[in-house]
């Protein structure tokens, strides 16, 4: 008698996944075929069908995106889970997608309170002891609601980063010359939180150089306190300013942009009963997120959840549409919210697919189909640069260049990346993240695991995972980074590495990649080596 084990190994495709979404208008009591067309490796497939009974908003295609963006810094870790408080409140989740959400946003909250330095608020990276003004603020905000949605925060938590708030609104200089919305958005949460610090609001209130994102949040300040009057003349006064503050320091300290400006700005006209005015700033955010247009993690995640709490309290009309999958019935979907997501399990045996849906809806529905596939590795880019420089060259440990090409199993070597601002796109790059992905030949000499005091000092954070190192940093006018990355060739074969990049993360008008490209790793006594598929 002969046995025999299996082992499954997994296959890892190393190229990001991308999305791709088509829409569609179907009239009441009609029934269409609609085509779902997969692209990229086979395995890397999902598909989802958005409905809605009004003009589609795209909450679930941003929200995806926020939930699959790559890094993992405190802001993206918010931003990610703070519009899925809500999301199930307008839309009609399947048992398994809600289940999907609360683990979310609990995995999430448990993240965020690691962030938190001993001062109470939170650092921007784990591990740093410097509390981040803003984003001690943001974090705030999501744990209160989330408590309020009746996820566990511990309380402890909450009270340090109360004093750590109380305590920056209270010394905060008024007279300096800022934009003073991230003071306004800090006594926000503090009347969120039910401890409005009236002093400072006040104070605030009378400040000469007050914008209208500082103006329109401090305004929701005052009507969470119970001061409904003085909010409404407040949002009166900075009506006829720019909603948008486009200062190059405002922009970086608050992650600032027009759809996040327009987004305080209708938290305020909810908080006020000013709806019909809430409802044009609504339109106009629900505009932009139509749009294909490119937003950073910080004004996707406020627009989503402005858009949420607006139409939780609107009419809602329902939908009844059945669904088949290449012609095999699906459930149906019955429901008196105004959005429903549903899951297809994808039959790869073709990239044809076809869904048919029928409208039982007392009107006209609005469907996306959404379809995320990873490209194959074969697929390769070319080199692309905008507003940023970038070099990769590779040398063994004395320094000299070696052909990466071409290194022996066993063999130790350094890439070294450089990136530069050539001073096209303002005086400095924030928050850039250089993402260098390793062949499935290749490993990281962690010289921190070994004791060794790391050889590159001029980032901010470096996240070192098993088959990538991504290194964040900001770059002034002018001057480079330097990054080098001790590596090992430790399997033999030809491998594919993905390409390098680098971006800013909430500016995508900066950025550069270097292609992908083939590396061989050749045995130490035996060259005859195969090509690994």
């Amino acid at each position: 008698m002969s046995t025999k084990d299996i082992t499954e190994i997994e296959i890892r495709n190393p190229n990001l996944p991308e999305i791709r979404v088509r829409e569609f208008k179907i009239e009441a009591g009609q029934k269409v075929n609609l085509p779902l067309d997969l692209f990229g490796t086979k395995g890397s497939h999902t598909a989802q069908l958005e409905i809605s009974n009004m003009p589609s908003l795209n909450l679930n295609s941003r929200l995806q995106y926020l939930i699959t963006y790559p890094y993992g810094c405190i802001e993206q870790t918010t931003s990610a889970a703070f519009p899925q408080l809500y999301v199930g409140d307008i839309i009609h989740l399947s048992p398994g997608r809600q289940k999907e959400v609360n683990q979310n946003i609990t995995k999430a909250i448990q993240r965020i309170t690691g962030f938190q330095t001993s001062s109470g608020g939170f650092a921007y990276w784990p591990g740093n002891n410097t509390s981040e003004d803003w984003a001690s603020t943001y974090a705030g905000h999501f744990l209160i609601e989330a408590k309020a949605q009746n996820y566990f925060v511990p309380e402890k938590i909450l009270s340090k980063w109360y004093a750590y708030q109380k305590s920056q609104a209270n010394k905060y200089n008024t007279n300096i010359d800022a934009d003073h919305t991230a003071q306004a958005y800090r006594l926000y949460t503090l009347a969120k939180y039910g401890k409005p610090e009236s002093g400072a609001m006040n104070k605030l209130r009378q400040a000469k150089n007050l914008t209208a994102p500082a103006g329109n949040t401090l305004a929701a300040a005052f009507a969470l306190a119970g001061k409904k009057q003085v909010a409404t003349e407040l949002l009166v006064k900075v009506a006829k300013l720019n909603v948008s503050n486009p200062k190059e320091d405002y922009n970086y300290y608050t992650y600032g942009s027009t759809m996040r400006d327009m987004a305080l700005k209708a938290e305020a006209q909810m908080q006020t009963g000013q709806t019909s005015q809430a409802l044009n700033t609504i339109r106009a955010i629900v505009q932009e997120l139509n749009s294909s247009g490119w937003y950073n993690t910080q004004a996707i995640s406020h627009a989503l959840l402005v858009v949420e709490k607006f139409y939780k309290g609107a009419d809602k009309k329902g939908l009844i549409v059945n669904l088949a999958y290449n012609g095999k019935a699906l459930t149906a979907i019955n429901t008196n919210k105004s959005i429903a997501v549903s899951e297809i399990a994808i039959n790869e045996s073709s990239n044809q697919q076809t869904i048919t849906l029928s409208n039982g809806t007392k009107g006209p529905i609005y469907v996306k189909t959404i379809i995320k596939g990873t490209p194959g590795m074969n697929q390769t880019l070319p080199a692309s640069a905008k507003n940023v420089q970038l070099f990769v060259s590779y040398v063994d440990n004395g320094g000299r260049p070696i052909d990466a090409n071409n290194l022996a199993q066993g063999q130790s070597f350094i890439a070294r990346i450089k990136a530069t601002n050539p001073g096209t796109f303002g005086t400095r790059l924030e928050n850039m993240a250089l993402t260098f992905q390793l062949p499935a030949g290749w490993e990281v000499s962690n010289e921190r695991l070994n004791g060794v005091t790391s050889r590159n000092t001029n980032f901010e954070y470096q996240d070192i995972r098993d088959d990538k190192v991504i290194t964040f940093f900001d770059l002034y006018k002018g001057s480079s980074t330097n990054i080098e990355i001790p590596l090992i060739a430790t399997y033999s074969g030809i491998f594919y590495q993905a390409p390098v990049t680098i971006e800013a993360m909430y500016n995508n008008e900066v950025y550069a990649r270097i292609p992908s490209a083939r590396v061989k790793v050749v045995k130490s006594k035996d060259t005859n080596d195969k090509k690994l598929q």
